[in-house]
């Protein structure tokens, strides 16, 4: 749920956090993956909140799947970049699961060199 309220509460970081609402934002919302990708939910020991889920993507060029992506991750990897396509977030995710880099970390460092293009 978290991406569709913070979305709407204006607070979503898009564009390197100089944007807080997108129209697209449903493209990576909670809602989507449940009835897309969404293999199980994966919480850790003992938490309150059980955001850890477990995915898969399949289509013709790519089929991974792992732990992800969480709220944290869709943020930064998705609106962050204004990446709404939630197979290609998932598929960002597991890559840097494998290299074990801190999706979110990633997330704001290709922001910034985004923006850092830009400008």
């Amino acid at each position: 749920m978290a991406i569709t309220f913070i979305n709407e509460a204006g607070i979503l970081p898009v564009r390197n956090f100089r944007y807080g609402y997108h129209e697209l934002a449903h493209n990576i919302s909670r809602e989507l993956m449940a009835a897309t990708i969404l293999v199980s939910n994966d919480p850790c020991a003992y938490c309150p909140m059980g955001c850890g889920k477990y995915t898969r993507v399949e289509d013709e060029k790519y089929k991974g799947e792992g732990a992800g992506p969480e709220y944290e991750t869709l943020a930064m990897l998705g609106a962050n970049l204004e990446m709404f396509n939630l197979k290609a977030v998932a598929k960002v995710n597991y890559m840097a699961n494998e290299l074990e880099l801190d999706t979110i970390e990633l997330g704001g460092t290709i922001g910034l060199l985004f923006e850092l293009y830009e400008r």
